[in-house]
């Protein structure tokens, strides 16, 4: 049976309590149209604890479960689960600092579960949302980030939307984004 962490973030993916067979086939048809992979419900029902038989899962059938979460494998999955709320110095993370920055310098970042920004630099620590993929963020949004740190959350300060201030952002709150 899936550990019940990982069942939550899939019941917060599908937007469905799985709590029946049933759900179980509507999240394998959900796996199948975000990954392109077949996941058998079957498999979910055993997975999720809707049959007696006890098999272990699959390696492959556990990273096409962390793929449809965003990350690119279960053990990726498992360590970001297993270091939230952990404290521990990191000398091996990457920063980049809005204030070293070029104007015009462009940002990838991606973040659980499956989201994409593609941000421009215009000058201190002002960004431009030029591509949005999942995110609650808008292409033309602008927000204002002091630093990115890859496995942190992006915290802007201030959203503006077509001249509304929409306050403060957190992007990848969960496991931090990637740069």
């Amino acid at each position: 049976m899936l550990d019940k962490n990982v069942i939550k973030l899939l019941e917060e993916k599908s937007g469905n309590k799985l709590d029946s067979s049933s759900a179980c086939e509507r999240l394998s048809l959900d796996i199948e149209s975000e990954t392109g992979e077949k996941l058998g419900f079957t498999t979910l029902k055993r997975l999720l604890g809707f049959t007696s038989e006890q098999a272990e899962a699959r390696q492959s059938t556990l990273d096409i479960l962390a793929r449809y979460l965003g990350f690119n494998s279960y053990k990726e999955l498992e360590d970001g689960l297993n270091n939230k709320g952990d404290s521990d110095f990191d000398s091996n993370s990457e920063t980049v600092y809005s204030s070293g920055l070029s104007d015009q310098a462009e940002i990838n970042l991606t973040y659980s579960p499956n989201r994409r920004l593609k941000l421009k630099h215009i000058k201190n620590d002002e960004f431009i949302v030029v591509e949005s993929c999942n995110s609650s963020l808008q292409a033309g949004d602008i927000i204002f980030v002091e630093s990115f740190t890859s496995g942190l959350p992006m915290i802007a300060r201030e959203v503006i939307r077509k001249g509304e201030r929409l306050g403060r952002y957190v992007a990848g709150a969960k496991f931090g984004i990637k740069l």
